[in-house]
């Protein structure tokens, strides 16, 4: 029970750095000097959302790595190449969300509490209806997938629960079917559509 708690918040807590560094870039100006010296937008997003995953990267390295020493049945049983879809989806639409609610935000203050609402908060309301409202066999209603946080905490969830009274882990690709199946679609489509928004939001929002 701990762990369908704890194991999807250890990778929440990247989304309030990226939001605020975005911020505090363009509540300093510094976007906007570096446009006046020939920035093209689309480098400043590769490269913001490159140095982003790779930040990510070193984070789910460190984490996994620890689970794995730790002999926890979820890292250790889980099939390597499963863990691998749903974090590196995880990555990608947590850095897509930090565009988007940048867009909305001018100060670094501000960004910082809103980024950390949505990170500790979100996951807190998130894993608590796991547990509690949509507890297994009951499915997760597909609105609450538009939150990101949801969808990956629920497929946290799912594989953690079918590790600990289920009969095992995930342990092949064929194995992930139905709600896992949709959770992990979801939070592809969230990551693509929240990265779309954000870029054509940016132009029009003032």
């Amino acid at each position: 029970m701990i762990g369908l708690l704890v194991y999807p918040f250890g990778l929440c807590l990247l989304l309030p750095i990226w939001i605020y560094s975005i911020v505090i870039e363009k509540e300093k100006k510094l976007i906007e000097n570096m446009k006046i010296n020939g920035l093209k937008m689309y480098n400043y997003w590769f490269i913001n959302f490159m140095f982003n995953l790779m930040t990510y990267a070193v984070t789910v390295s460190i984490y996994y790595s620890a689970g794995y020493f730790l002999d926890l049945k979820f890292f250790v049983d889980t099939s390597p190449k499963i863990m691998l879809l749903v974090f590196l989806g995880w990555g990608l639409c947590q850095n897509a969300f930090a565009f988007f609610v940048s867009v909305f935000l001018n100060n670094s203050q501000t960004a910082s509490l809103v980024g950390y609402g949505l990170a500790i908060w979100v996951s807190i309301i998130s894993n608590t209806l796991n547990i509690t409202a949509y507890g297994y066999p009951k499915y997760m209603p597909s609105w609450l997938t538009i939150i990101p946080n949801f969808p990956f905490s629920r497929s946290i969830y799912l594989m953690s629960h079918k590790c600990s009274y289920r009969g095992g882990c995930y342990e092949e690709f064929s194995e992930i079917q139905g709600e896992l199946k949709d959770m992990i679609i979801a939070i592809y489509a969230d990551a693509l559509i929240y990265m779309v928004l954000a870029i054509y939001l940016y132009q029009i929002v003032p």
